[in-house]
């Protein structure tokens, strides 16, 4: 047996979760392509080849092939020597491993849904699976563990068992077993929970950044703002920027390329390379990676449709938030002039009339999450923010457009609550409301909103406040408005708004 054929690994670019809801971005980045600590796994997988002493690596994949060519090349910048081979799926990469096996002497089986180290360089019997330390703190049985394998048990394996039994497969042809540092990274709780042991060297891993302080890595050219809080284990990549009172830790990784705006809290996080992330944003437990949110607190994977969906209205320079606040106030004075007649005709009918102007409590939203303030309205004709049509024009709006020229309450902006629908809100829901002005006319929404997606619904409330800070939408708003109530055909329903 040659040390040629000893030196040789066939690693499999992919898993069975490629093309399930477990994948953390499913749609948009395959598994082993997905960023974890500024490299992909992998990148990690052929580097723990190589410190095993690989020097021969055929690799094999079936999702993004381009990708990965253009991340391995050649393997010369890590001192050995890669072969790529496309494949259809999982399935040919099952049955083709006997003719990419080499003819003689055993070669190592890797995965990049797994990563393995093990304290011995020196290579192990053929029928050997390198088994977790751990077992107990991660679940490995549905992964494709690394194993030392010849040709003649891939013709066994293959033989007796088929490709979706793959682990069971290993598991049952490798009658010995090698103890190994491992860890799984087969989905997005995996990817999440594998941040903190790489970041604290409990699984080493080369990272490209130095230890400044205990658990934190930087790379170069990091800009970090005197006032934020950093909290070990934390890494950033190169040219990450973060900005004033963030608070950034524990277990979070910042890619290259990646902006924090200020007041940011992270935990648990993996960021993407080329990211921006506005001001004043929370972020837990998440992906973020190539227009997409990957949530494992609320469960749900959300596409950015918009590129300052992610940022924040109070970005916004101090002399832009006085041009908005005179244009709102001179929204409102166009539409007291306007509509003056049916104003008079209104507050008439309201005086001789046997019900009066009813003044009526809302949670008015205050940047402070402690207090709940409340702001009295006007109401008329038994109106409220929830009436559409010319109810909520004639009963809601117009009786506190004064509100708005003095400046206690907008003219544009989220729907303000009763305190019995305040609390029944989620607390994180509150806070985020709490940073957005309660309006007269409520705020359009262009993708829709989803009540049933907490992290959908909160993003896209921050991405409607940046919006409407635009005078053309604020001037547009209004114009759709008056024309959906003018509208003969439609005199009632206002489709455009959302109340």
């Amino acid at each position: 047996m040659s040390a040629a054929h000893k030196l040789c690994a066939i690693l499999i670019a992919g898993s069975p979760a490629d093309d399930t809801e477990r994948t953390p971005l499913a749609q948009e980045t395959p598994l082993h392509l997905t960023p974890l600590l500024g490299k992909t796994p992998l990148v990690f997988a052929v580097q723990a080849l190589v410190e095993a002493g690989i020097t021969h690596i055929t690799c094999i994949g079936w999702d993004e092939p381009e990708q990965c060519q253009a991340q391995l090349q050649s393997g010369l910048q890590w001192g050995c020597h890669i072969t790529w081979h496309s494949l259809s799926g999982p399935h040919q990469a099952f049955a083709r491993l006997v003719d990419l096996a080499p003819p003689e002497g055993p070669f190592l089986l890797a995965t990049t849904c797994s990563l393995m180290r093990w304290p011995s360089t020196q290579m192990a019997l053929p029928g050997t699976l390198l088994e977790p330390q751990e077992k107990d703190t991660t679940d490995f049985n549905d992964l494709w563990c690394w194993a030392w394998l010849d040709r003649q048990l891939c013709q066994h394996m293959i033989a007796e068992y088929p490709w979706q039994a793959w682990s069971q497969a290993l598991a049952a042809t490798c009658h010995s077993r090698l103890p190994a540092q491992a860890l799984s990274l087969m989905d997005g709780h995996a990817i999440l929970n594998a941040i903190p042991h790489m970041i604290n060297r409990s699984f080493p891993v080369v990272l490209d950044a130095s230890e400044v302080e205990p658990g934190i890595f930087l790379s170069r050219n990091v800009i970090i703002h005197p006032t934020a809080e950093i909290i070990a284990p934390f890494y950033a990549g190169p040219h990450v920027e973060i900005e004033k009172n963030c608070q950034i830790g524990p277990a979070v990784a910042l890619s290259g390329r990646t902006y924090i705006g200020h007041s940011c809290r992270m935990s648990e996080t993996q960021i993407g390379p080329d990211s921006w992330i506005g001001d004043s944003l929370d972020l837990h437990e998440c992906v973020v990676f190539r227009g997409v949110i990957w949530s494992s607190k609320h469960q749900a994977r959300m596409t950015i449709f918009d590129a300052l969906i992610l940022a924040h209205g109070n970005a916004t320079l101090k002399w832009r938030s006085v041009v908005n606040t005179f244009t709102e106030r001179t929204l409102a004075l166009v539409v007291v002039f306007l509509l003056a007649p049916i104003f008079l005709l209104a507050a008439t009918a309201s005086a001789t009339g046997r019900a009066g102007p009813k003044t009526i409590q809302l949670v008015g939203p205050d940047i402070s999450h402690m207090a709940i303030p409340t702001v009295a309205f006007i109401s008329w004709l038994g109106a409220h923010p929830c009436t559409l049509g010319w109810k909520h024009l004639v009963g809601f709006v117009l009786p506190n457009l004064p509100g708005v020229l003095i400046g206690r309450c907008h003219l544009i902006g989220a729907r303000p609550r009763s305190l019995d629908q305040w609390s029944q809100l989620p607390l994180e829901h509150q806070r985020w409301l709490a940073q957005k002005k309660c309006g007269l006319l409520q705020e359009e929404w262009v993708v829709g909103i989803h009540e049933n997606d907490p992290l959908q619904s909160m993003v896209l409330e921050r991405y409607q406040e940046t919006r409407s800070h635009e005078w053309t939408y604020q001037w547009g708003l209004i114009w759709r408005y008056l024309n959906k109530i003018l509208t003969p055909s439609n005199p009632v329903k206002l489709q455009a708004i959302k109340t």
